[in-house]
């Protein structure tokens, strides 16, 4: 599968766009987020944590595309006994 998955994300015409944000940024607004009322206490640090994980998504679009369709074909074509 994981084969099929990387000859999938190689054919796929979309360019990916460059990481701006270091893995511990991504981590740090992620974190950041899941706090409650962050949009109305906050809404700078909101905007700037969106920001990043946004930018984050459309880096990865393409192989989280790719394994969901992997994916959804297996458990799709799996035979429950």
């Amino acid at each position: 599968m994981t084969l099929a998955i990387l000859e999938s994300i190689d054919q796929h015409p979309e360019p990916i766009q460059n990481l701006v944000y270091s893995k511990k940024q991504v981590q740090k607004a992620g974190e950041t987020l899941i706090q409650d009322s962050l949009a109305t206490e906050n809404p700078e640090l909101y905007s700037k944590s969106m920001k990043i994980l946004s930018h984050w998504r459309a880096c990865h679009i393409i192989p989280l595309d790719a394994v969901t369709e992997q994916l959804t074909a297996k458990a799709l074509n799996y035979e429950f006994s």
